[in-house]
């Protein structure tokens, strides 16, 4: 651990509330990790572990897997089969539960078959008592928690005996019955920033004798794309203890991104953040001249009915032009990647759009048989995540996109932090520009770096030709023919054949 990453263990350690922040990469789910390890080790208590995605979920219980077999995850959806040990059987063993269940639901079938009667009367009788129906409404309420209470003392009793229990936000909502019967001592949210007050609040128990925060303040924004209609205070717990400075540690050495791609990071968002020196190490892009570069395509293509004819895909009219050769451009790129010899699990093409650009980047995906495996992930579902090369699709399906939104500083943050080695962006950034002054910074660091414009310029890994790719008949004559050299060289072909 570096100075700050000791001085938050510390903080978890000997506070009761504590919050751990810091820009991505920067070792936060580390340090709760040792936290996790101290406790484990030198008491006796039951920890609680929240975070809002369930992968960020499976991935930190993984973790803790080396720490200890006494782990149990509730709820469903399991994204890392590793776990399934730890997940909870929701088959019930116990015939005294069994017998309870079947009187609920006997019970909750007859008073609903009465409500229904009822109902019927009051219709052919306006005068029937309203009391009357809303009685019955209560006991089917009643019943129903009944049914539910009696599932979550069948989980309680699988959860008898464990150190460490996981959930999501929706989990803590769901199971609060549980969480009183467990009795966790210590609570850790992850992605502390997506966790509104009243799901934090959900989590504590008149047991719970720490809490801990684990998250990043430059995402907070991410709450107002949930668009709850819930009264609640305009600052989150979480915010409060950032602009007061309370209990919280500031972790700023950054582990995940080269440092080309954190200078963006560093020049606009979080100006003290420093580069670990495993990020100094990292090798060039194969194929690659830069590894950072945004691609601002200018005008269409002169083939391009012939590429609307080779590369035909559902729905392809909801697509304007520019958006169609976005879109066309990264899947093209992605595929030149991996032709370069990198992983499909490697490359992930990102978009900051909703599910419909995701939907119109995977019809696009199936056209190249080298991206079979390839992510693509919205912006809501990548967050937490990260990957060796990004490729970012600026593309909308949407003829009036919510610009606004998706220029915010958050969703920035989020959009910058993910790459570890390469990093591409696709499309016009003008539009952003023009609703945010970060953007406008990002811009200009770019411009400055020569990492923006019309062309990008790969190579050839194995002639040293450099070939100016303006549009994807550039990619796909690489594909057919290799470079110039290469053409002329049988022996030693550009592209070795899978």
């Amino acid at each position: 651990m570096n100075e700050k990453q000791f001085e938050a263990f510390q903080l978890g350690l000997t506070r009761k509330l504590s919050l751990i922040q810091g820009p991505p990469g920067t070792g936060k789910s580390a340090v709760a990790l040792n936290i996790v390890q101290r406790i484990l080790e030198k008491t006796s208590c039951t920890i609680l572990v929240v975070t809002f995605q369930k992968y960020n979920l499976d991935k930190f219980l993984m973790d803790c897997s080396a720490l200890t077999e006494k782990i149990v995850r509730i709820g469903g959806y399991l994204g890392d089969s590793r776990l399934e040990r730890f997940t909870l059987d929701n088959t019930v063993q116990d015939p005294r539960i069994h017998r309870i269940r079947r009187q609920c639901i006997a019970q909750y079938e007859n008073l609903m078959n009465i409500f229904a009667d009822k109902l019927k009367i009051n219709d052919r009788n306006e005068d029937h008592s309203h009391d009357a129906l809303m009685h019955i409404l209560n006991e089917v309420q009643k019943t129903s928690l009944k049914g539910q209470e009696l599932h979550q003392l069948h989980l309680y009793k699988e959860c008898r005996g464990a150190r460490i229990i996981g959930m999501t936000t929706t989990g803590i909502a769901k199971y609060s019955c549980l969480l009183k019967l467990i009795r966790p001592s210590v609570v850790i949210m992850e992605e502390a920033e997506n966790s509104p007050e009243c799901q934090v609040i959900t989590a504590l128990t008149e047991y719970t004798q720490q809490l801990i925060f684990v998250g990043e303040a430059k995402r907070i924004g991410f709450l107002k794309d949930l668009h709850f209609d819930i009264p609640c205070r305009n600052t989150s717990l979480f915010e409060r203890l950032v602009e007061n400075d309370i209990n919280n540690i500031l972790l700023n050495v950054q582990h995940r991104m080269h440092p080309n791609i954190s200078d963006l990071v560093r020049e606009t968002l979080y100006p003290d953040l420093i580069d670990g020196d495993n990020v100094k190490s990292y090798q060039p892009i194969r194929g690659i001249s830069k590894n950072l570069f945004c691609v601002v395509l200018k005008g269409l293509s002169p083939n391009d009915d012939s590429l609307l004819e080779q590369f035909p895909v559902q729905n392809q009219e909801k697509l304007s032009k520019e958006s169609f050769h976005e879109i066309l451009f990264s899947c093209s790129l992605a595929n030149y990647l991996r032709q370069q010899g990198y992983k499909a699990h490697e490359i992930v093409i990102f978009t900051t759009g909703s599910d419909n650009e995701v939907e119109a980047l995977e019809a696009f995906l199936v056209l190249f048989p080298l991206l079979k495996d390839v992510r693509v992930k919205s912006m809501e579902k990548f967050q937490g995540q990260e990957c060796r090369i990004l490729i970012v699709s600026l593309a909308t399906t949407d003829q009036n996109p919510n610009i606004e939104s998706m220029s915010r500083d958050d969703r920035l943050c989020v959009l910058l932090t993910r790459a570890q080695e390469g990093l591409y962006i696709v499309g016009q950034l003008d539009l952003y520009v023009e609703m945010n002054e970060t953007w406008r910074k990002v811009k200009e660091n770019l411009e400055s770096k020569g990492c923006i414009g019309p062309i990008l310029s790969i190579k050839c890994e194995k002639h040293g030709c450099e070939i100016l790719a303006a549009g994807v008949e550039d990619f796909l004559k690489f594909s057919q023919e290799g470079c110039p050299t290469g053409t002329l060289d049988k022996e030693n072909p550009c592209i070795e054949s899978n």
